[in-house]
């Protein structure tokens, strides 16, 4: 109470006491007012604001007025009391006190702030904690922007009151006239624009971190003043004089990446965003849209010239902000596409005339920013205007702005054909391309990219002829002045353009090719290097008989003319040999035949005389290459041909130097590589053609493949390649030799890894070209080194033991097989399941055991099928085996993959049978076998065996219990309640032996087990100490379909339906629901399969259908939702006699719901494929369900009209990764799946108005009409409902504008409705709707009579 009557004391002596001469009245008015308490009176907070504002303009001398007005104390005691005053009187007081005159001078005099010298030393100043009451203090930009700050802060707080809801009519007349205070003209509006606009550029250069935290809103408030104005018809003129440069100017300095401004801002980037964002609006809003309507409506350009005016002294910079934001400005539906495309030439021209009269050398850059963001939007530009820019930047000096040039290109490279019919700026193009200048702009490739922008230009004229010419006078230009060498116009992507070269073709014509050839031809002293170029760009480009045909000849003919020049630059040479590769198979044996004779002596002295080093040497092989393949196997001068590359092959063979006659000192490895590569990966056919005589193969593919003596990667990757060629596999001989090269590097002591490369390659080979001499020889050397005493790493031991499980599926009595093999190879593989300090992690041993096993059991079977021969020896020592091995191995590696071996042992001597039954002792081993699982089990139930990698071995036991008859009753020690809880433990753990161990008890103790598994939970590995077979999330799904079959295996149908029932209670929306969902369709499958019919009731199909139809729709996203849909689409397909009426009806409700409405079911909206799953179920009901509808079609109408309406009015937005209700900018790329779900729903539509016979074959026929189908019937009985599908898709398209793929996918099922709906019915439709709708009506219904309507007999 003392607070309120001091602060009362106050307000009535203010007029006395004034504000003091250290401001000290307003501090103490500050005080009083933040400490008293709220209340319904509020004369003295008014008394406080007509004070301060009389102090402001009122009899007061300038200075203390201009004072008070800068000071920010005054403005945030000015905001405080805009809370307390109501609106009526707030209104009468500013109006009384001229507020907006007061508002309009102040930011005035604080946009004209005086730069004063820093005071602190350091970096950026800090704010001054205490703000001195002196003009000349508080006229420094510091202390100005502080009070900006709380002057708009205040009028924030103002504007924020107006706009707040709930209040009483004499609020919203006293709120009304504060608006009218800010309703003046533009002209006064701009007033307080301006200087707000000049107030932020100065905070965009101010080092004050904590005044720019709160400087977020304030273009807000600029926007909000201005909105607030009276309009005008002028209004667009005066903004964009006053507020064009300044805004344009703000606008590049914020987005310094997209304009390349290399101005240093103080604002944070988060604020910086913001305020990019605001100004943006406002210019668009302001100007842009004005300016773009005049022009669209009347072409006036007064605007844009107030634009131009305006940003005249900084072109440079505004000029590409400006082109941005008129591009980027919403159509909202202004005028038609081809009137906006004139509004984006209008917009160029302005921009390119504004930066004509400019002569800095930052011209280029700028234009080079607006054709990349012409790119970018895909904005079109009149060919006029790019040929201006062509003239202006290229063609108007000596120096060439290439930089500039290529983006004109890229924009429209038919630029260079204007005028049409002239082609001068091409020629010009061409000419500066072939003599690049030292003062020429341009970075990286930009020159060979504009060349190569030519080049499709003419292709897209249908001219490329005219190029080809072009391109051949350039090089021969070149090539005269010694510069072809880096000249763009031989470019390797320019000959071997990927954007023409696969469809050549279709840009000319034969006609046009074969007269190019002949004007080839009769160019006198033609040059052979131009002439190789352009020859071997058709010849790389041309395909088909009708081009090859008419042109092989005269290529050939023009590169024998040619043979014998040598190119100023010398791989060109190369080109010739190119040439004649790639068209030799096009002509016929009499033209090859002169091609031999005429390169005969060229090719003995390159690649025979020659080095082989060389290029030319090199290409002209790969042309012999290519000449023999054609002429064998009966040419003319084949035996010439195959000769001469037999000579070749000798020469690649040779020890020392590889030049024929001449002295090299280079090493043999610096070139065979690529000759390699073409015997081996390029010519299918060339090494099988050089070994047909001596039926092995050639000596340098011995020396340097199949016997090198250190073989590394590339090695192997050629013996991969020789593997994989068809011609080299079908022959038996060279397979045995490379077979028996990667044989050696195994029995070799080549390194693990180069030894794994062999046996990969060795096990890609088919079955069928392994000898056995091949396999025995396979299994004696994988035994020799796979037994020795090394510790080999996993993959290294999985892919032998997978190769010897290969070998052994066929006959393979390899040396010395003995069953002491199989114990030495499992004493061997052990090891690898085990480190010095810790088990190796499961996903690296996963399958190894089971690998054991194939081997083992493909080794036994062979061994007992040839009993007499072989198996009575092999079996005397597995016997002896079982009698000396110990039941209580104490080595953990030693008992794990034995008991593999003797549980394959069993089954296998169990499978097959034996001739002698006195040759084994089967009792004998299973007590062998169950006297070592006995004692595996019991350490682990009693935990003695501490060892890390122990889990392995009980794996193994457990997997071996089932083979021993009567385990469970056998092994009395044994008690389920000791292993269950280790089993759960595990579980928990998420380890591989947990589930295991669960698995084996309910298979052998399924009535001691407490209770089965009705949750299935990923486990959660501790942190310290990770058991190592911790399981991935890709596991699971095997060990719960294995424990379900388990579980399910002995019940009946009542209790495999309660069991279900379980399952389905126990879902729950954790992180493991996916789990859960995953063992509840393996059970509903396993239901499925099962015959008969459940009793019904609680326990019964149809209320687990109706559990999971409650679960889906509240699934906590799409993903669970969509498992959950395909738990139900297996009943609907599978279970259809077991589902009721009203699952099918809940079925259609659940598809409503989510579809229909926008807002319900939000979480599962978060997925693409949602709505297709609902479209599946949909299909699964008129599928399977379709007689049911029959009286509930209402039903049908009503899921199939949601489905519509979400499809429409709430797309999926990839950007946002939802369903997205009516978005208001359709982009490209936002919405991907929307015509994909308009197809889904299209084909809804179809199977409804043309159903199949299967789904509506119980429809019962009509008395009147007993000829009909069922199909007829059920056509019928659609054609009287489904019409309600069209009036939606009427009315949905009067709400949203559909874009045009959707309307192209949905036009289908539309048609189907037409044609179904009788002519009664359609004028039901007709008059259900409005004149709009009738309109889009009557445009679908003619598109359905012109291409949708059957009009056949």
């Amino acid at each position: 109470m003392k607070t309120e009557n001091n602060l009362a004391k106050l307000a009535r002596s203010l007029e006395k006491t004034g504000p003091g001469a250290q401001g000290e009245t307003l501090d103490e008015l500050w005080r009083l007012l933040t400490t008293s308490i709220d209340s319904e009176h509020y004369a003295i907070e008014e008394t406080v604001l007509r004070w301060l504002l009389k102090l402001m303009s009122g009899p007061a001398t300038k200075t203390q007025a201009e004072t008070i007005r800068r000071y920010p104390l005054t403005w945030t005691i000015i905001e405080h009391v805009f809370n307390r005053i109501p609106f009526f009187s707030l209104a009468k007081c500013l109006a009384d006190r001229k507020f907006i005159s007061i508002l309009q001078l102040t930011l005035h005099n604080l946009s004209s702030a005086v730069s004063l010298p820093p005071t602190l030393e350091g970096g950026k100043r800090k704010r001054s904690q205490n703000v001195l009451f002196d003009l000349e203090s508080l006229k420094s930009t510091e202390c100005s922007l502080e009070c900006a700050q709380a002057l708009l802060a205040a009028i924030a707080t103002l504007l924020a009151r107006l706009d707040s809801q709930g209040l009483s009519s004499r609020d919203i007349m006293g709120a009304e006239h504060i608006k009218s205070l800010f309703a003046s003209s533009a002209n006064e509006a701009l007033g307080l624009v301006t200087p707000i606009l000049s107030l932020c550029s100065m905070a965009m250069s101010t080092a004050s971190l904590e005044l720019h935290t709160k400087q977020e809103f304030w273009p807000s408030v600029m926007c909000s003043m201005w909105d607030l104005h009276r309009i005008g018809s002028t209004d667009a003129i005066e903004v964009a004089s006053a507020t064009s440069l300044q805004v344009l100017q703000m606008i590049s300095a914020l987005d310094h990446r997209t304009y390349g401004t290399s101005r240093n801002l103080e604002l944070p980037v988060e604020i910086q965003a913001v305020w990019k964002k605001k100004l943006e609006n406002f210019y668009i809003r302001a100007v842009i849209f004005p300016a773009r309507a005049a022009f669209l409506n009347s072409e006036d350009t007064e605007i844009l010239g107030a634009i131009m005016g305006a940003i005249e002294s900084n072109p440079l910079v505004c000029a590409p902000v400006l082109y941005t934001l008129s591009l980027d400005a919403p159509e909202l539906n202004v005028g038609s596409p081809k009137s906006r495309e004139s509004w984006h030439h209008q917009i160029f021209s302005s921009v390119q005339s504004i930066l004509d009269p400019v002569r800095s050398s930052d011209k280029s850059l700028a234009m080079t920013l607006i054709l990349d963001i012409a790119r970018a939007r895909e904005a079109a530009i009149q060919r006029e205007s790019l040929h201006k820019v062509c003239e202006d930047y290229v063609l108007g000096s000596d120096s060439t702005q290439w930089t500039v040039l290529l983006r004109a290109l890229v924009c429209d490279r038919h630029v260079i054909f204007y005028p049409h019919g002239k082609e001068l700026l091409s020629e010009e193009l061409c000419r500066r391309a072939s003599h690049v200048g030292s003062g020429d702009t341009y970075s990286g490739d930009e020159v060979q990219q504009v060349v190569r922008q030519i080049k499709l230009a003419y292709a897209e004229a249908r001219d490329l002829s005219t190029f080809w010419k072009l391109w051949y006078n350039q090089l021969c230009f070149c090539e005269s002045k010694n510069t072809i060498e880096s000249s763009p116009w031989l470019d390797e992507s320019l000959r071997h353009d990927s954007t023409t070269s696969s469809n050549i073709e279709s840009h000319i014509t034969p006609t046009q090719l074969s007269h190019l050839l002949q004007w080839l031809s009769e160019q006198s002293h033609a040059k052979a290097g131009p002439l190789y170029v352009l020859l071997d760009s058709i010849a790389s480009q041309i395909r088909s008989p009708d081009f090859t045909d008419p042109t092989a000849v005269p290529i050939m003919n023009l590169t024998l003319d040619s043979l014998k020049q040598v190119p100023s630059h010398g791989s060109l040479s190369t080109l010739r040999w190119c040439i004649l590769a790639k068209i030799v198979h096009w002509l016929s044996p009499k033209e090859r035949n002169r091609i031999w004779a005429e390169v005969e002596d060229e090719l003995t002295r390159v690649a025979v005389k020659g080095s082989l080093e060389s290029a030319d040497a090199f290409e002209a092989f790969k042309f012999l290459d290519q000449l023999w393949l054609s002429m064998y196997p009966d040419g003319e001068y084949e035996p010439e041909v195959s000769a001469m590359a037999l000579k070749i092959a000798k020469h690649l063979a040779k020890d020392g130097s590889k030049k024929a006659g001449v002295s090299n000192s280079n090493s043999e490895s610096s070139f065979p590589s690529k000759y390699l590569d073409v015997a081996t990966r390029v010519s299918s056919r060339l090494i099988p053609l050089l070994s047909a005589k001596s039926d092995t193969f050639p000596k340098f593919i011995r020396k340097h493949i199949i016997n090198c003596e250190s073989p590394d990667s590339t090695t192997f990757g050629y013996l991969s390649a020789l593997i994989s060629n068809e011609n080299i596999v079908n022959n038996r001989k060279l397979v045995e030799s490379l077979i028996d090269a990667l044989i050696t590097i195994i029995s070799s002591n080549a390194l693990a890894s180069h030894k794994c490369s062999a046996i990969s390659i060795l096990a890609s080979i088919p079955d069928d070209c392994f000898s056995r001499t091949s396999r025995e020889s396979i299994m004696t050397s994988s035994m020799s080194f796979l037994t020795k005493p090394t510790i080999h790493e996993p993959a290294l031991w999985k892919i032998s033991l997978g190769l010897m499980g290969k070998m052994m599926k066929r006959s393979t009595f390899y040396e010395n097989i003995s069953f002491d093999h199989l114990i030495l190879l499992s004493d061997s593989a052990s090891t690898c399941f085990f480190r010095e300090q810790h088990a190796r992690k499961l996903p690296e041993i996963y399958g190894l055991d089971v690998l054991f096993e194939e081997l083992a059991s493909a080794i036994i079977k062979q061994m007992v099928s040839q009993f007499e021969e072989w198996g009575r020896s092999f079996l005397k020592t597995a016997e002896k085996f079982v009698a000396e091995c110990p039941s209580d191995i104490e080595y953990l590696e030693t008992r794990h993959l034995r008991i593999v071996l003797l549980k394959t042992l069993i089954i296998t001597v169990k499978k097959i049978g034996l001739k002698d039954p006195a040759a084994f002792d089967l009792d004998k081993a299973e007590k062998l076998l169950l006297s070592m699982v006995k004692k595996t089990i019991l350490e682990y139930q009693s935990k003695s065996q501490a060892a890390v990698s122990f889990p392995y071995v009980i794996l193994a036991a457990i997997d071996a219990s089932e083979v021993v008859r009567d385990a469970a009753s056998q092994i009395s020690k044994l008690k389920a309640k000791k292993l269950e809880p280790l089993a759960t433990k595990g579980i928990t753990q998420g380890t591989f032996l947990g589930w295991k161990t669960r698995i084996f008890l309910i298979r052998t103790f399924r009535d001691s087990v407490k209770s089965l598994p009705s949750q299935f939970q990923q486990g959660l590995a501790p942190e310290e100490g990770i058991p190592p077979d911790v399981l991935r999330f890709a596991d699971y799904e095997a060990l719960i379909r294995e424990t379900l079959y388990a579980v399910t295996g002995p019940m009946d149908g009542n209790t495999l339906l309660a069991y279900f029932h379980s399952l389905i209670d126990a879902l729950d929306m954790t992180k493991s629901t996916e789990l859960q969902l995953k063992a509840i369709k393996i059970c509903a499958s396993i239901i499925s399969s099962k015959q008969g019919t459940d009793a019904g009731g609680a326990i019964s199909i149809s209320t687990a259908y109706n559990k999971l139809i409650i679960f889906a729709t509240n699934a906590p996203n799409g993903h669970i939702f969509i498992k959950t849909c395909d738990i139900l689409r297996l009943f609907l397909n599978s279970s259809s006699a077991r589902l009721k009426q009203w699952n099918i009806e809940q079925t259609l409700a659940m598809v409503s719901d989510i579809s229909g409405n926008p807002t319900n079911a939000m979480a599962v909206k978060d997925s693409p494929v949602v709505f297709d799953w609902l479209c599946k179920l949909m299909e699964s009901v008129l599928r399977r369900f379709r007689v049911r509808l029959d009286g509930r079609f209402h039903l049908l109408i009503a899921a199939l009209q949601s489905l519509l309406s979400g499809l429409l009015l709430a797309p999926y937005d990839a950007q946002m990764g939802k369903w997205t209700f009516q978005p208001a900018n359709v982009r490209d790329g936002d919405f991907p799946y929307w015509g994909r779900h308009a197809a889904s729903l299209t084909r809804l539509l179809t199977m409804v108005c043309e159903p199949m016979a299967a789904s509506v074959a119980h429809h019962k026929q009509s008395p009147a009409n007993p000829l009909d189908t069922a199909t007829d019937i059920a056509k019928r009985a659609a054609g009287r409902q489904m019409y309600l599908l069209l009036v939606s898709y009427v009315k949905l398209q009067l709400q949203v504008d559909v874009p045009r793929p959707v309307r192209d996918a949905l036009e289908l099922g539309m048609n189907s409705i037409f044609n179904i709906t009788p002519p009664e019915v359609r004028k039901i439709l007709n008059d259900s709707l409005d004149m709009s709708g009738r309109a889009i009506l009557g445009t679908q219904y003619k598109r359905y009579k012109q291409f949708g309507k059957w009009t056949g007999v």
